[in-house]
């Protein structure tokens, strides 16, 4: 099956080193049906946009109200944004994390056997089939508000399996579409033959609550062309390590790919793909979490064998994965189908911002500090010390950020009583200025998650104030309308705006009114 010839490659652009490629004889297979895979209940349809981009956060402290953006390119604008409800009164008001990316396993695996885009089930099963247990009520209701109300945006990055190409501009979507729930009581008010038709889906006569959900057309549209790949959903139930997953999902796709029986990539693409930090100082650990995940695919026979180069300097790290030989039917069927080209397979994400608390920008991928920042940071030391010799030392612990020379320099001029050179030393080798960061981020959490509730709290009483304009009867919306014209608010601010033809002056009472009531609410 297998021949030596010399072929042309698909190019990533993450392959360290030159290697031999092998093409694998064309296979002679009907993507369109196969009974054999149509009837293997424990298969789901992963479509090619969830496989290869970021839907689901390995991130496990991101905080309420926070949203992520992931910048693959500045020059072609093109980012993937995730951000969450913004609705408090929600159980959840978070990004899709690992629990809800198994919540989703298991709505693919009714999806599949339901054959349809609309799911039909209740909570004991939903549970099951997403190997999570029951009694995780409250999460398994959370994880469903998060895939229904969580925004899913993309620029320049969608991949339609109908135009088999990546599509230009702006898409937005849900993961879950609609809602539709029923309880007990609701469901005993349902005719006949709505409740037959529900019934049929239960394995479980005794149920108390009907759950519908539906996928997004976006992602349904795209499996029903065929761009998706087989997984085995109790397999990858079975992997439980988020980033060893991902690993998997993605060198599925990129060995069909490329054809080949094997693949390199370097750790800095991974990490970018995962996504994991890749700063300076974490790349250490971000290669360790790399190593642990694939030795994990290994443990569990989902690939043959590895290697990992470490090499010097340790960011130019890769390795090459090696693939069991099979001839299986569901192998086959994704050796053929990653074939085509979804625009993903070389993307870096280059920049991950977390938004709403604070607005802090995490670089994951950055390059050494300049030598302009470098030359600011030596100015911070005392002038008597900024020698030759202090600046090769600092030149020496560089790579761990500026916040950490900084601190050590601050460190170093408060406490220290003599020999300052020394010190100096000391202080950046057993890292004494640690418990100072650590305290400047915990006051910069602190702050964040005050300025956070407030915003919140903020919301939720206009959301107050709206319901109680909305309900007010005529005589109760003449005498807030009096109130409001003489307050500091429309007199200062949105009477300039009428006058202007800015905004329309019923809008603008309406407007100072509810600050009025959300005011009082507040009091």
């Amino acid at each position: 099956m297998v021949r030596k010839k010399e072929v042309k490659k698909h190019d990533s652009g993450q392959v360290t080193s030159d290697i031999k490629m092998i093409e694998i004889e064309e296979i002679n297979y009907n993507l369109d049906s196969d009974p054999e895979l149509e009837a293997n209940s424990e298969l789901i349809k992963y479509e090619f946009n969830m496989i290869e981009l970021p839907f689901f956060t390995k991130d496990k402290n991101v905080g309420d109200g926070k949203a992520k953006k992931y910048i693959f390119s500045e020059k072609d604008k093109s980012y993937m944004k995730i951000t969450p409800s913004g609705d408090t009164e929600l159980i959840s008001n978070k990004i899709p994390q690992e629990f809800d990316e198994k919540i989703f396993y298991g709505i693919l695996k009714l999806s599949r056997e339901q054959d349809s885009k609309t799911v039909i089930t209740d909570y004991f099963t939903l549970a099951k089939v997403s190997g999570v247990h029951y009694n995780d009520m409250k999460r398994i209701k959370d994880s469903i508000q998060r895939l229904r109300n969580c925004k899913i945006e993309m620029n320049n990055l969608f991949y339609n399996a109908t135009l088999k190409s990546k599509m230009d501009g702006n898409q937005d979507f849900n993961i879950l579409q609609d809602k539709e729930e029923y309880s007990f009581k609701e469901i005993q008010k349902l005719s006949e033959e709505k409740k037959e038709h529900y019934r049929k889906y239960f394995r479980n006569s005794k149920i108390s609550e009907i759950l519908v959900m539906t996928l997004a057309d976006k992602v349904y549209k795209n499996i029903e062309q065929k761009g998706f790949l087989y997984f085995n959903q109790k397999e990858l139930l079975g992997i439980n390590n988020a980033t060893a997953r991902k690993l998997f999902l993605l060198i599925t796709k990129w060995q069909g790919w490329q054809k080949t029986p094997t693949i390199k990539r370097s750790c800095r693409f991974l990490a970018s793909r995962i996504p994991l930090s890749w700063e300076k100082t974490n790349i250490p650990g971000t290669i360790n979490v790399i190593e642990k995940a694939v030795n994990l695919l290994k443990g569990k026979n989902l690939i043959n064998n590895f290697v990992l180069s470490r090499t010097k300097p340790l960011s130019n790290s890769y390795i090459e994965f090696y693939f069991n030989d099979t001839d299986s039917r569901l192998f086959d069927y994704n050796f053929k189908a990653a074939g085509v080209t979804t625009g993903h397979e070389g993307l870096v994400i280059n920049t991950v911002t977390d938004e709403f608390l604070d607005d802090r920008q995490t670089e994951l991928f950055t390059d050494n500090m300049t030598e302009e920042q470098f030359n600011t940071i030596i100015l911070l030391l005392p002038e008597q010390y900024r020698t030759p010799v202090n600046t090769d030392l600092l030149k020496i612990f560089k790579a761990k950020g500026k916040e950490y020379l900084i601190t050590s320099i601050e460190y170093a001029k408060k406490n220290c009583k003599e020999n300052f050179d020394a010190y100096l030393r000391m202080t950046l080798e057993k890292d004494w200025a640690k418990g100072k960061r650590e305290k400047q981020a915990l006051e910069e959490k602190n702050k964040s998650e005050k300025k956070q509730k407030a915003t919140d709290d903020t919301k939720r009483q206009r959301r107050s104030a709206e319901k109680t304009y909305d309900k007010m009867i005529p005589s109760e919306l003449q005498k807030i309308y009096s109130e409001a014209k003489n307050s500091a608010y429309y007199k200062f601010v949105l009477r300039e705006k009428v006058e202007k033809g800015e905004m329309e002056k019923e809008a603008a009472l309406k407007e100072a009114s509810i600050v009025l009531i959300s005011g009082r609410i507040n009091e």
